[in-house]
């Protein structure tokens, strides 16, 4: 769908509150007033809040290509997972905001399952790739690729949402170590 510039800026807007506050804690007023628009251009855009809502995550999410980051043909294991878990956490980076309104909005989100579906893309491809590549069993394929992208989504999670570390180690240092452990 093309938006206007306006309608971006009521989305970029919406999106900001919307994780900042959590869905039922903003109105369309605040979004209307912070994207400096009148509340009936909003609604004339987007009909209602949750219309609004489901557009801020739809079209608001970072989508990366995943090739740029993963070669199904990489031959080297470790270079492979470096590109996993480098996709892994800019996905997370580009979307933090989107992963606190799922946090704060999580029955809602759950209809839209929007940010949900790049791990199972991305474990899809790794399984082919371990079984094609690497020639790994199938089963094992399938367990490596899940404990390896829990490792680097939890490492994720807790360095840029839950902030459970301080000082907050570095990313690269911490998927170096995951990949030698799993490598």
């Amino acid at each position: 769908m093309e938006y206007s510039d306006k309608a971006l800026n009521i989305l970029e807007t919406a999106r900001k509150l919307f994780s900042q506050k959590g869905f039922k804690a903003v109105t369309t007023r605040e979004i209307a007033k912070e994207a400096n628009v009148n509340e009936v251009t909003v609604f004339r855009i987007f009909q209602s809040k949750e219309i609004l809502f489901e557009h801020v995550i739809s079209q608001m999410i970072f989508k990366p290509k995943i090739s740029e980051y993963i070669d199904d043909n990489e031959k080297d294991l470790n270079k492979y997972l470096n590109g996993v878990g480098n996709l892994i956490h800019t996905i997370i980076l580009e979307n933090i905001d989107l992963f606190k309104i799922e946090l704060s909005e999580n029955k809602r989100m759950q209809n839209l399952n929007l940010i949900n579906r790049f791990p199972n893309e991305i474990k899809d491809k790794m399984i082919k790739y371990l079984i094609n590549v690497q020639k790994q069993p199938e089963k094992e394929a399938i367990l490596f690729s899940i404990s390896f992208m829990t490792a680097v989504h939890g490492l994720c999670m807790n360095l840029y949402l839950i902030k459970t570390f301080t000082p907050a180690p570095d990313f690269k240092e911490c998927l170096d170590f995951i990949i030698k452990k799993f490598y």
